[in-house]
């Protein structure tokens, strides 16, 4: 029996060996499994997208500048391990609103969403361009682009201030009775809010003289109530017969509104009812 214990004795170190081997087997198994982790999590990162979101991205052409804040989520921030830096592009060819015509140049807007984090926020001005041209809303694209991610747009929108004035008279004779005459303002965009148009008939650069070739009228207003598309005003037209032959004149019809908004004027022709006798 006691020869057996040098036997037994050099058996021991090997088990402490056999340990040592399954240590390293696991090790070896750990590092393979991170090493395909690894792999994996770059190989996803060309398929990687965005969300984006835009508050306060409507903006009236009437505005003298308004703060636009737009929200970059990471969809794929739970196995993002760096810093995400990206850039917001503002507008786009092919945009309903070209950028340094239809509003002031934005430069590059950058974000930064932070390790572990999902989001990060990214605010410009947006500064409108006023003009008279009936154009109705207008898109921005915002395209949030980073490296190893899918380009993601937002739209924000330019909405237009224009009113036009209409009538359903366009002309009169004089000699006639007097006319009722309706005139309609449009908005070339749905208004947010009530908006009252001071409304002119006639002015100096007429070719009718207000109450000379018709009688003076008042001026008045029209209420465009919000979300609404038009309002409407009236006013009594009446011509004044004379005896002097002319050609057909113009009354203007002109309006203002408070805000910068550009009202487009309208017009009614005064037709002369005199005939000339050829001796």
């Amino acid at each position: 029996m006691d020869a057996a214990k040098p036997f037994d004795s050099c058996r021991k170190p090997n088990r402490f060996a056999a340990g040592r081997r399954s240590l390293k087997g696991l090790a070896v198994t750990a590092l393979l499994a991170w090493a395909a982790m690894a792999a994996t999590e770059a190989s996803a990162q060309g398929q990687r997208n965005f969300t984006v979101t835009v508050s306060s991205g409507t903006v009236n052409e009437a505005s003298s500048g308004q703060t636009v804040t737009v929200r970059v989520q990471d969809n794929s921030h739970f196995n993002r391990g760096w810093d995400l830096s990206g850039t917001l592009e503002v507008g786009k060819s092919g945009d309903g609103a070209t950028e340094g015509t239809d509003y002031e140049t934005v430069a590059d807007q950058s974000f930064q969403i932070a390790t572990g984090s999902s989001e990060a926020s990214v605010s410009f001005t947006l500064t409108p361009k006023q003009d008279t041209a009936v154009e109705g809303n207008e898109t921005i694209t915002l395209t949030a682009k980073a490296s190893g991610y899918n380009d993601r747009t937002a739209t924000a929108t330019l909405t237009d201030d224009e009113i036009t004035l209409t009538s359903n008279v366009s002309s009169v004779t004089e000699g006639d009775s007097a006319r009722t005459v309706t005139v309609t303002a449009t908005p070339a965009s749905t208004l947010g809010s009530a908006r009252t148009v001071s409304v002119q008939v006639g002015s100096s650069s007429d070719g009718a003289t207000e109450g000379t070739d018709y009688a003076t009228v008042a001026n008045f207003n029209i209420t465009i109530a919000a979300n609404a598309g038009s309002g409407t005003g009236t006013f009594t037209l009446t011509p004044t017969d004379d005896t002097t032959q002319e050609s057909a004149e113009s009354i203007s019809i002109t309006g203002s509104i408070s805000g910068g908004a550009t009202v487009i004027a309208s017009s009614i022709t005064l037709n002369d009812n005199d005939i000339a006798l050829s001796v």
